[in-house]
């Protein structure tokens, strides 16, 4: 490329030459691509035949050999996690089991031979006698079977988008899509283990309706059938294989729920369901892989903003359009092209969410997209039923969008009383709180873990929770109540084998796959715990509240989760609000350097070093107070002055749980 005197720009003879090079490339190639889709038509024909029941059964054999075909080398691939140099490109590293694949291939191979098999004869019977397709040897030109592919693309992706966004409504949903998104974790062949309903509506519809549409050739419309099982089983497998379509686009509706009801994204865009995606490491990830390196290795879990995802190029059609360009424009100035859309790592980033009512709260993003109020109201031992009635409507008049609960503070019940009051006078909407609780140690296996999850949202009468978390790693004996204990006084382990949340940790997972909660986390975990539950675990942690304060700052553990991409959340952050800490001559000296408080200090020193706080008061006053942070900042002089504070033990333990083999706090 070179510059005019003018300045502007123009195409030199090298440039040209590519253009013209390529345009000869292409003429060449759609002519031997055609010919070679005029022979295996021909092929085809031969073998089955033209007959309405031949042309039935020989659309059936494509469509379930296809399926079958590469659903099964992704399901073998899945159950035995082998070849590893496969398998090192699953974007989530769940272990299926066998009774998991039983179960949907009965019902995906149900599917197929009632649903599929009905809408096949009907089909051929629209296309023979009602708006009858081209059925003549010749194949058309490649141009020709490309537009109609494309026509097919955009007719399948609207009926799509609309029909799969009613399914997700209300009873629908409850009825018939809920079996679909019984699989979070990816899974190729789940693609089509749905409702029968779901799959003629959903799945079945939209993709005939393009090639009815166009009355096309029966070669271009075995292509689309190709392609859509190729491109669903890849969108449903999880697998980000090189030189293949990214899964991610998809993936993440079976991990957001209500995010990325369509396949190319478009509408989405428009409808801004797509949101919390643009914001999320998938849609950094939702690109063509063109090394071996695995996704999750060169881009690892953090979250990136991606704005320009929309204009990714999600078909095949596109990923050769996108080559094209580069060819003809040349790799430098596409190369800067590219770059210009990369945008820095929002993890941990404090963001101005935006309410349903106009306003915006001050919150951190997590490592799943979501976004955490930056300061909780905590419930525990906050007082009676009233009076932790009154603090929560003064904390949500306030400016409060977090609320923090637990099963073991005996609260959630009330809590539930007033947020229903609030929804119905409609001062806050349910989509504008975030609601968090805890399961105790006496739910430690998986299956309690569910049921105390479950118990939680009747309890505070919502439909889902925002965030649940592991209240400690220390499992107890169940069914002897809250604090079962020797007659020395120490607690009754569940096992007395350390890491005994792992299990708990497969219940949290499941609960967000089945939708009851959308973050999982832990609490009071220590480094190690920490480091044992990442090697295991399927979704990580979003974050992990432990006690932090200036006097207990664990900065080692804060560096730790940081790195791990999991945010530290500070339950305690001014201690008892003891006169201890609040008259720390430091604390109380940069107080009157910012005309603030000793406690808002601290308050804001967490702030500073990207902690979100969990504060308790009943008091108005100081409701109001702890949360008045953002109108001044500390400066680096001041955050060295208050790691330089002595530091102290710990104020909050659970008596005789010392001798537990999961005991967090021997080690930070």
């Amino acid at each position: 490329m070179t510059t005019n005197d003018n300045g502007t720009s123009c195409i030199n003879g090298c440039d040209g030459t590519n253009l013209v090079s390529i345009l000869i490339l292409i003429d060449l190639w759609s002519e031997s691509i055609r010919c070679g889709i005029q022979y295996t038509f021909d092929q085809y024909m031969s073998l089955f035949g033209q007959s309405f029941s031949s042309r039935v059964f020989s659309s059936m054999c494509l469509t379930v050999g296809v399926y079958w075909s590469l659903g099964s080398f992704y399901t073998i691939l899945d159950l035995y996690q082998w070849p590893n140099f496969l398998y090192q490109f699953k974007t989530q590293n769940y272990k299926v089991t066998l009774d998991e694949i039983k179960t949907t291939v009965k019902l995906a191979f149900f599917n197929q031979i009632t649903v599929q098999l009905v809408v096949a004869i009907i089909f051929e019977y629209i296309a023979t006698w009602i708006r009858p397709i081209d059925s003549s040897p010749h194949v058309p030109e490649l141009f020709i079977i490309v537009f109609h592919l494309i026509v097919f693309v955009i007719v399948q992706e609207i009926g799509f988008y609309y029909l799969h966004r009613l399914f997700h409504h209300g009873k629908i949903y409850r009825f018939v899509h809920k079996i679909h998104h019984h699989w979070q974790a990816p899974i190729a062949i789940a693609s089509i283990y749905c409702h029968p309903l779901e799959h003629l509506v959903t799945n079945l519809i939209p993709v005939l309706a393009g090639p009815i549409l166009m009355q096309s050739h029966r070669s271009t419309i075995a292509i689309w059938l190709i392609i859509v099982h190729l491109i669903t089983l890849n969108d449903h497998s999880g697998y980000h294989f090189p030189f293949m379509p990214s899964p991610e686009y998809h993936d993440y509706h079976h991990l957001a729920f209500n995010q990325n009801f369509g396949r190319m994204g478009f509408l989405d865009y428009l409808h801004g369901t797509n949101e919390r995606y643009l914001n999320s490491i998938y849609s950094k990830r939702h690109q063509v892989l063109f090394s071996f390196t695995p996704i999750k290795v060169s881009l690892p879990d953090s979250i990136k903003n991606n704005p320009m995802t929309f204009f990714a190029f999600r078909t095949n059609l596109g990923w050769i359009l996108l080559i094209c360009m580069v060819s003809s424009i040349g790799t430098d100035r596409f190369s800067a092209f590219a770059k210009s859309l990369n945008s820095e790592n929002d993890f941990s980033l404090i963001v101005n969410h935006p309410e349903s009512n106009g306003k915006t709260s001050k919150r951190m993003v997590m490592n799943n997209g979501e976004c955490l109020p930056l300061i909780a109201l905590g419930t525990w031992q906050l007082g009676d039923d009233e009076t932790v009635k009154r603090a929560i409507r003064t904390a949500i008049e306030d400016g409060y969008r977090l609320i923090d609960t637990a099963y073991i503070y005996g609260n959630e019940e009330f809590i539930g009383e007033i947020l229903q009051e609030l929804f119905k006078s409609k001062q806050i909407k349910r989509e504008d709180l975030f609601i968090t609780t805890k399961v105790w140690n006496n739910h430690f296996s998986r299956e309690s873990v569910l049921k105390s999850i479950e118990n939680s949202l009747r309890k505070l009468k919502l439909n889902y929770l925002d965030l649940v978390l592991l209240h400690y790693p220390t499992g107890f004996i169940e069914n002897q109540g809250d604090y079962p204990k020797y007659q020395n006084g120490s607690i009754i382990p569940r096992t007395w084998q350390r890491n005994g949340f792992l299990e708990s940790w497969q219940g949290m997972e499941q609960a967000v796959r089945n939708r009851l909660t959308k973050s999982i986390g832990v609490s009071n975990f220590n480094r190690r715990q920490i480091r044992s539950l990442l090697s295991r675990a399927t979704i990580r942690p979003v974050l992990n509240q432990v006690e932090n304060h200036p006097n207990l700052k664990q900065e080692k553990l804060r560096r730790y989760l940081m790195a791990n991409q999991i945010l530290l959340q500070a339950y305690a952050p001014i201690r008892r609000a003891d006169k201890d800490l609040l008259s720390n001559p430091i604390l109380v000296e940069i107080g009157k350097k910012h005309g603030k408080s000793s406690a808002q200090v601290a308050l804001r020193w967490q702030l500073d070093r990207k902690v979100p706080i969990v504060v308790k008061s009943s008091n108005p006053k100081r409701i109001k107070s702890n949360i008045e942070l953002f109108d001044f900042q500390l400066d680096q002089e001041d955050m060295n002055k208050i790691y330089s504070i002595e530091e102290k033990a710990r104020i909050y333990d659970i008596p005789g749980l010392k001798g537990h083999p999961d005991y967090p706090f021997d080690s930070e």
